[in-house]
């Protein structure tokens, strides 16, 4: 129980479910990204086109998990289905 709900009801599960997958992407793809990123601006500097690259993949990935922490937080507010 959970505040007096069950574990199993649809928005607690979806939450958790998009927890996870949020941490997978920070600590499978945007950290390392992060760090490719910053290995090539010292190699190659900020006008190069791999750093332009890598950027782009910060941008999408950070965008990402920005979505997915508000679609979480809106899940825990709003509790869709839920009383």
């Amino acid at each position: 129980m959970l505040s007096g709900r069950p574990w199993n009801e649809l928005w607690i599960e979806l939450a958790l479910g998009l927890w996870i997958v949020l941490l997978v992407i920070a600590y499978g793809g945007y950290t390392p990204a992060l760090a490719h990123q910053i290995r090539v601006l010292a190699e190659t500097g900020a006008d190069a086109p791999a750093y332009r690259s890598a950027e782009t993949r910060q941008t999408v990935l950070g965008i990402t998990l920005s979505v997915l922490a508000v679609v979480i937080v809106c899940l825990m507010v709003f509790r869709p289905g839920g009383a």
